[in-house]
């Protein structure tokens, strides 16, 4: 095989957001919380970093419950 295949093959995947959680569930309970947080006054990284995901991750989830555009 090729050398990108080598690395893929022994590379450790952390996290897609390279911030701790691949795969993050997020339940209705986290999204209420996330939009009460954000409503009060919660800095986007703030809760990037409460979360432990991207900045990325906090906007889209935001914009899935109507508080960002």
């Amino acid at each position: 095989m090729g050398v990108l295949y080598e690395i893929i093959k022994n590379a450790e995947v952390i996290s897609v957001s390279g911030m701790g959680n691949k795969h993050r569930k997020w339940t209705n309970k986290d999204l209420d919380e996330l939009g009460k947080l954000y409503l009060s006054g919660m800095s986007i990284s703030k809760l990037a970093r409460k979360y432990k995901v991207s900045t990325t991750t906090i906007n889209k989830r935001l914009k899935e419950i109507g508080l960002r555009k």
